[in-house]
């Protein structure tokens, strides 16, 4: 789905949902561990991703993405806990 379709839709908390949008220039950020902070968006929308984990694939600016997330807090769609993704170069 698009970004604007997950913000349109009524969440739960406990429901996988699949989102694409573009890596958000500047927006990557490596935290410690395991922990990586990125923003995808469709230029109207951002949301704010958080992955913990081994790194599936290089994530890159100005890439496409497709992200499985969750969203812990319906009362705040804009912040996700990303299960997997996948990049255009990676596709």
């Amino acid at each position: 789905m698009t970004i604007q379709d997950y913000v349109d839709m009524n969440i739960d908390e406990k429901t996988q949902y699949t989102i694409m949008g573009v890596i958000k220039p500047r927006s990557i950020k490596i935290a410690s561990g395991l922990s990586k902070k990125f923003v995808i968006t469709d230029s109207v929308n951002d949301l704010n991703c958080k992955y913990d984990g081994e790194t599936p694939t290089e994530v890159k600016e100005g890439d496409t993405a497709i992200v499985t997330a969750i969203c812990p807090n319906v009362l705040d769609k804009s912040n996700i806990l990303v299960k997997s993704y996948i990049t255009k170069h990676s596709m």
